[in-house]
């Protein structure tokens, strides 16, 4: 505390020492929270710039995603239809046989029939 019988001008000379420190703590402390300032703003651009490309990625995949299961129900369609196919020509394959060997006993009785017929 300054007392009354002080010089006035050394009052002043310190206050200005001490407002000329006060100014020097705050513009270090500005120009700190200036560099954080930049830092943060990097980081979030950063941040964007990553989630940007993430974003991108899993569109991408989706996309991926989309593709391989359409793929997958032509690739299962397609598998029924060779299956009801594959049914259906052993269905008919086995009626040819099946009339082959009705055939062949409807042979064997023609064959028979002019040789039963003499004996009739």
């Amino acid at each position: 505390m300054a007392s009354a019988f002080e010089d006035p001008l050394a009052i002043c000379t310190e206050r200005i020492r001490e407002l000329r420190q006060s100014r020097k703590i705050a513009v270090s402390e500005m120009d700190a929270l200036e560099a954080e300032r930049t830092a943060v703003i990097e980081a979030i651009k950063l941040c964007q710039f990553e989630l940007q490309f993430k974003t991108e990625t899993v569109a991408r995949r989706i996309s991926e995603l989309e593709a391989f299961e359409s793929a997958i129900d032509e690739m299962s369609t397609s598998f029924e239809s060779i299956m009801h196919m594959t049914e259906d020509l052993m269905h008919r394959s086995r009626k040819i046989g099946r009339d082959d060997s009705s055939d062949d006993e409807g042979k064997d009785d023609a064959e028979e029939l002019p040789e039963t017929a003499g004996r009739r």
